[in-house]
């Protein structure tokens, strides 16, 4: 449609708009250079990410496979990696990858991402809780050298949390770490409720890590709040969970303080219930770029 405007706004010069746009489509494709990658490569990748793990075995062939993807690499191969074996073995799985991701789909870079997408397809399609529960044990995270929670005691919660749980939740930063690949912080929950925390939400309402990185010396951005990772376990009344979280430095140069919060998406922000924020000790320098 848009080539017959350019005929009809141009008409007296037809056919160069013709040829201008056919040279156009045509340098477009000689430009092109599709990434590829050696078949014996990607077999020798979907080996590694089944090493350890045989589908044929029992059970193993009604599990729900999620792929971690590895340290430094697309995040999106980690998906197509695990679709395939997925194809292969003839079992489910919650990776994927599409021009057209679902909202909060999340990076495959933590191990309850898995959990969290099981739980937000089952609530998009109005399964019942039943179902819901009766799927998350089948859940397998891969590769088996991942050291990822039992994820067969899930308790799936609907709705909002209680006032006593958002009161009585705890958030601290217990450590700083980094090397040459990845930024990573270690997060303490602590619920003090009478109620257990819920790492699954049947009503695509979970709750949710979130965090920020704010310039030394400047107050908390109350809008900045848009990262997400879900908890790895349910936290039971009186517990502890101990979450490592990898991070992504800021791209601008400066210095800086990671700055934590919890969230029941839909619902309330725990810091808006009186949870006071948890502020890294260490402050954090991005250089400029050489």
């Amino acid at each position: 449609m848009g080539v017959e405007a350019l005929v009809d706004r141009f008409h007296q010069h037809r056919a160069l708009v013709v040829a201008g746009v056919a040279l156009l489509v045509s340098l477009e494709a000689i430009a092109y250079k599709p990434t590829s990658v050696p078949v014996e490569q990607w077999r020798d990748r979907i080996q590694t990410l089944r090493s350890g793990w045989d589908a044929d075995k029992g059970r193993n062939q009604t599990s729900i496979i999620y792929g971690l993807s590895r340290p430094g690499e697309p995040w999106l191969y980690a998906e197509l990696d695990t679709m395939m074996l997925a194809q292969d073995m003839g079992v489910a799985t919650v990776n994927g990858y599409s021009g057209n991701l679902p909202p909060d789909f999340g990076l495959p870079d933590a191990c309850a991402t898995g959990v969290k997408r099981l739980a937000q397809g089952a609530a998009f399609n109005g399964w019942p809780t039943s179902r819901t529960a009766s799927l998350i044990p089948r859940l397998k995270v891969l590769p088996e050298t991942a050291a990822c929670p039992d994820y067969s005691h899930l308790q799936p919660f609907a709705g909002a949390l209680s006032e006593d749980t958002f009161r009585h939740t705890t958030i601290a930063i217990v450590s700083q770490d980094h090397d040459d690949q990845a930024y990573t912080i270690t997060v303490s929950v602590t619920n003090k409720s009478d109620h257990y925390l819920p790492a699954v939400s049947l009503s695509n309402d979970p709750v949710q890590l979130s965090w920020q990185f704010v310039p030394e010396s400047q107050p908390v951005d109350m809008a900045a709040w848009t990262t997400r990772m879900p908890l790895e376990v349910d936290v039971a009344a009186g517990n502890t969970l101990n979450q490592k979280v990898p991070v992504q430095l800021p791209t601008q140069p400066g210095r800086y303080q990671i700055v934590f919060s919890l969230v029941q998406d839909g619902v309330s922000w725990f810091h808006d219930k009186g949870m006071p924020l948890a502020v890294g000790a260490q402050i954090i320098e991005v250089p400029a770029p050489r």
